[in-house]
């Protein structure tokens, strides 16, 4: 049950936010999400809720319920929402917009098809700008995968607590990603963008160093021998979220 709670939170947080990424900078979509006019929300029930929202200012994505629904979908359990995300079992019931149900069908199943084929395990992309973007979004699961881990899943719940305070920016030094784990008063948050203090750092050559480190191809210790990653400040509180950040896949392989 609690790897089942876990995932549902996952996709809600992480893969929600994944997609907006993906309607938001992948060139298929980045025009075509503008013209969509759609918030759609997701209830699990006994479990979490989340939306996603697309409009011409561009798509975004939250937890809870928001304010201004177009669709609302229930799902029975968590293991039920996990199973609409891989597109299995039985769809969702709409409580919100059933004549708008086409979207579902058509734009968003074609947006979560561009996002699996852009984080599939060994697939050969057309382009290096589509190989840039499949490893930002790698990146920007881990960023917003480590607060969810370290409050739900045991293993990560104790290295969280032996964590220390402070903030670890995750950049590529090409200007490719940049993104920030916290700590403080005991909870991890994250984001996007440069953080106003750091307490440490992990950076990344380029892209294609934190591919080559995210795909296993390398270690960290090997890729910091090499030149493609450097670690500084309080190291502990890199080497944990490495670990919290390892667990992901046991989630969302």
């Amino acid at each position: 049950m609690e790897v089942d709670m876990i995932q549902a939170r996952l996709n809600l947080e992480v893969v929600l936010g994944l997609l907006a990424d993906v309607a938001n900078t992948d060139p298929t979509f980045r025009e075509r999400s503008r013209t969509w006019a759609e918030t759609v929300a997701f209830k699990a029930l006994g479990g979490p809720e989340g939306w996603i929202r697309f409009s011409p200012e561009g798509a975004t994505h939250g937890t809870g319920k928001p304010d201004l629904a177009t669709i609302r979908l229930i799902l029975f359990s968590a293991i039920h929402l996990n199973r609409m995300f891989r597109n299995e079992g039985l769809p969702p019931i709409p409580v919100k917009g059933i004549g708008r149900l086409s979207f579902m069908k058509k734009e968003f199943t074609e947006l979560g098809a561009r996002l699996q084929t852009l984080t599939r395990p060994g697939v050969t992309f057309r382009s290096r700008e589509e190989e840039q973007l499949s490893t930002k979004l790698m990146l920007s699961a881990a960023v917003r995968a480590v607060p969810v881990l370290a409050e739900s899943d045991s293993v990560c719940a104790k290295l969280a607590a032996a964590t220390p305070e402070g903030t670890l920016e995750i950049k590529s030094l090409d200007n490719g990603f940049a993104g920030w784990i916290r700590k403080a008063d005991g909870k991890f948050t994250s984001g996007f963008g440069a953080p106003e203090q750091v307490t440490a750092r992990m950076h990344f050559r380029d892209l294609d160093a934190a591919r080559i480190v995210l795909t296993g191809k390398e270690t960290g210790f090997a890729a910091i021998g090499l030149g493609m990653m450097r670690v500084e400040g309080v190291i502990p509180l890199v080497d944990n979220v490495s670990l919290i950040m390892d667990r992901l896949e046991r989630y969302l392989a």
